[in-house]
């Protein structure tokens, strides 16, 4: 994307929704979902930046669900005082039919949370790969 994501960061998993497209080549995403245009393997990553006031233990986490339901997980927890971190979940061959709705989702513990408002430090890929 070219521009930051926006979404709630809060201690429950809430979608995220990134910023200008930079290709989409079936106009498949919108409003923070893809919805799969064609059935096949799916190779899928997204990373966010989470600011907020950490302390050791407190963590950020960006995660893939599918239809609703939470498949895949990437967290990072602070080692102590901190200012950002960056969750980042990368799965290869993930298995999509047609009309499967995925959206990324992100959780902060922290105190504070936001994205960071770089627009070059988040970003949600999604490329077909190769067939069901």
């Amino acid at each position: 994307t070219g521009a930051p994501p926006t979404g709630t960061l809060t201690n429950s998993y809430n979608t995220t929704t990134f910023g200008t497209k930079i290709k989409d080549s079936h106009g498949a995403y919108s409003a923070g979902s893809y919805t799969v245009p064609v059935s096949g393997q799916y190779d899928i990553t997204a990373r966010t930046r989470q600011n907020a006031t950490y302390a050791l233990g407190k963590f950020g986490i960006s995660a893939i669900f599918v239809d609703g339901v939470q498949k895949y997980t990437g967290a990072v927890e602070a080692g102590g005082a901190n200012t950002a971190l960056y969750p980042e979940v990368n799965v290869r061959s993930v298995p999509l039919l047609a009309g499967q709705v995925v959206t990324i989702r992100s959780y902060n513990d922290a105190t504070t949370p936001t994205f960071s408002s770089n627009a070059d430090q988040s970003y949600f890929s999604i490329v077909k790969t190769g067939n069901y």
